[in-house]
């Protein structure tokens, strides 16, 4: 009672009347503040277990044995044939024992009169055991007995699970064939004649047949909502056809006039107002393809720069419409001797032209280049600040085979620095570059296309 909890001591004798077994029982009295106030003492007679085993059920008779910390009896059933404080350490009941709570079988007697029994054990919080036995016949019979009677139960039962089940099955099968008829009745616009329930129909299945009637007509209803719906929507599918047919029509003629005004703006922006012939942005886009395919193919491509003798002397004294009508006959004539897909001409500014030939080597540059100089003498065109009365040109002339790192505007450079050649050379004449010299094609009739070779400064 050191740790101030309840001690309770070994069995003994009693020492009054009766000398019946006892135990002793003391435990702290506390107060308030676990201070200690006193002691408690009692005593337990240990024949009150008796009370306890003649509550408990005893049609097995079974039996009770409640020993203490050295296996003494303190309380035993009178069948048991112990005696109270009789050490049973020895006895089979003790050294069968597994020391946990599943029962174990033992064997008692004596060699010419043998029991078997069935026992089990539980300990206590004061080191005593509780032992229960009862004979494994008794137990044996009284399992027979119970399993008779639990079988003609079972079978009892299962007779009339069976008989229950008909009744059941017949009633359920009759609903079940009532509400598939009902089901297979069911139409989508709602037609089927009302669901009825039949009068036989269990209280369970009655809920079903109200709401599959509830469901039929919620059928009929979204039917006809279905059915106004289709009919509104094959209105608004024809109006739908109908409006874009014609909206296909409207953007067919708005691309078609797309596509017109489209090319007009190309055209345009291609083209040189005035004279009618490509201007200088186109010239340089055709250029530049042209001048790939000669790097590409290893092929000559001619340059020849052209600009109108004494132009502004002519603007000056006939006027700028005159002089804006010598620019597109000029063009005209330019444009009519250089006519092959590998062609253009184009107005390059002012008074200046230009044009490109592909695949055309020096000479056949030069023949086109006298066809342009003699078709512009050929118009005749009254000029009366020039030598010659009439509106001429001066031309140079470049040609060369591309290389994959140069660029179509060397070969305009070269040109140009022809041109400036020809005009120093008295106008109305060709010069052309070859090598590193420039040459004069000399001035021939309007009717001849060759010349002899004058050679210039280098």
């Amino acid at each position: 009672m050191k740790n101030g909890e309840v001690f309770v001591s070994r069995v003994f004798q009693g020492r009054d009347l009766g000398r019946d077994p006892i135990v002793a029982i003391s435990a702290p009295l506390l107060g308030r503040d676990n201070e200690r106030l006193g002691i408690i003492e009692g005593s337990l007679n240990l024949r009150a277990f008796s009370r306890i085993d003649y509550r408990r059920v005893q049609s097995d008779a079974s039996e009770m044995i409640l020993v203490d910390q050295d296996n003494r009896v303190i309380y035993a059933s009178p069948s048991a044939g112990f005696t109270t404080l009789e050490s049973i350490t020895a006895d089979p009941l003790i050294g069968s024992a597994t020391g946990t709570a599943a029962g174990y079988e033992y064997t008692a007697g004596t060699p010419s009169k043998t029991h078997q029994f069935l026992a089990a054990s539980a300990g206590t919080e004061t080191g005593w055991t509780v032992y229960f036995r009862a004979p494994l016949t008794q137990i044996s019979q009284q399992m027979l007995g119970d399993y008779l009677v639990g079988a003609l139960a079972l079978l009892g039962a299962c007779i009339l699970s069976l008989l229950l089940a008909g009744v059941i099955v017949r009633q359920v099968t009759r609903t079940v064939d009532d509400m598939n008829k009902a089901v297979a009745s069911f139409r989508l616009d709602g037609s089927e004649d009302r669901v009825q329930t039949p009068p036989n129909t269990p209280a369970e299945f009655r809920p079903i047949f109200k709401h599959m009637r509830k469901r039929s007509a919620q059928l009929r209803r979204t039917h006809k909502r279905l059915s106004n719906s289709i009919k509104a929507g094959e209105r608004l599918q024809k109006e739908l056809t109908q409006s874009i047919a014609l909206k296909e029509v409207e953007v067919a003629e708005r691309t078609a006039e797309l596509e017109e005004a489209n090319e007009k703006l190309s055209s345009l922006s291609k083209i040189d107002a005035l004279t009618g012939i490509p201007n200088r942005r186109e010239y340089d886009a055709f250029a530049e393809r042209i001048w790939k395919v000669g790097a590409r193919e290893k092929t000559a491509v001619a340059v020849i720069m052209l600009d109108i003798d004494y132009f502004k002397p002519y603007n000056d004294s006939l006027g700028h419409q005159a002089g804006d009508d010598c620019l597109v006959q000029v063009a005209r004539a330019l444009k009519s001797c250089a006519t092959r897909p590998l062609d253009l001409v184009a107005r390059y500014g002012g008074e200046e032209f230009i044009a490109i030939l592909g695949g055309a080597k020096i000479d056949d540059a030069l023949i086109v280049a006298q066809r342009m100089r003699n078709a512009v003498f050929n118009l005749q065109i009254p000029h009366p600040a020039s030598a010659h009365h009439v509106v001429t040109v001066s031309i140079g002339v470049a040609s060369s085979i591309p290389i994959p790192s140069s660029e179509p505007t060397q070969a305009v450079k070269a040109a140009d620095e022809a041109l400036y050649e020809a005009k120093a050379a008295g106008r109305n004449a060709v010069v052309y570059l070859q090598g590193h010299q420039f040459h004069l094609h000399s001035n021939a009739t309007p009717h001849q296309e060759t010349s002899s070779v004058v050679p210039l400064r280098s």
